[in-house]
């Protein structure tokens, strides 16, 4: 904190004390004993409350420790000096958001239930389907890549050490189309059965990067079904809803 901002709060806390005294601020001398001047412990804990209240981090069992307006004002200037300290050292801490963290719990209890090893192995994800008509390949597949850029987790990667990773770059394979226009009713349907039975049980490969999917059926009177996949260890439900929005 700068002189220019600490010289008026420290000629306030002189008026202060003076005014509790009844006395001219000027009178007052930085090392005179507060309390034999009839400074008395009602009338600290008063001063302490405005000094909070001002922005100065001080305390009644501080005060009556060293009563004395040099101390006071000493006090003052630490606190300042110690929350500026404080203020650029968080400016200077530098976080590479390219690094690896750790899991949150959730995300490590899908982690460890994605294991060969557990008697219920099991890939924790959301599979969705929607239909739709005249869908562009071209625009969908630039709007899937747009959305994750836009949100790092779609980038994410996951170590066997328990921890993940931000890719800078989005390693998404591209939009896999299933062209089924020239089918039939029922062989459109078997088709798509077998999609679902597919995709709803897959394990998206995770530990390279692999988190989130999406493909489109082409159906015939260009009628359309996009095929939505997202592992929770990237997106819970509250998530999931975000990304279709997005």
């Amino acid at each position: 904190m700068t002189t220019d901002l600490l010289a008026p709060m420290l000629e306030r806390m002189r008026r202060s004390v003076a005014e509790l005294l009844c006395v001219d601020a000027d009178t007052l001398a930085l090392d005179e004993d507060l309390i034999g001047r009839g400074i008395d412990s009602i009338s600290m804990i008063r001063l302490a409350g405005v000094w909070r209240r001002e922005g100065m981090e001080v305390r009644f069992s501080e005060l009556v420790e060293r009563p004395t307006l040099r101390a006071w004002q000493d006090l003052v200037l630490e606190r300042a000096e110690s929350i500026e300290s404080s203020s650029k050292a968080e400016n200077q801490l530098f976080v590479d958001e390219l690094a690896p963290f750790d899991l949150a719990t959730l995300q490590l209890a899908y982690w460890i239930g994605r294991g060969s090893e557990q008697p219920l192995s099991a890939s924790a994800h959301f599979y969705g389907e929607f239909d739709g008509e005249g869908v562009s390949r071209a625009r969908l597949e630039a709007a899937v890549r747009a959305l994750i850029e836009r949100h790092a987790m779609l980038r994410a990667s996951f170590h066997e050490n328990a921890t993940q990773q931000i890719a800078e770059s989005c390693s998404w394979q591209g939009l896999t189309v299933h062209d089924l226009r020239k089918l039939d009713r029922r062989a459109v349907l078997a088709e798509l059965e077998t999609l679902r039975e597919r995709l709803s049980h897959r394990r998206l490969d995770v530990e390279h990067g692999q988190c989130f999917d999406i493909q489109l059926s082409l159906l015939p009177e260009g009628r359309t079904r996009m095929h939505v996949d997202i592992d929770m260890l990237v997106a819970d439900a509250q998530s999931f809803r975000t990304l279709l929005a997005d």
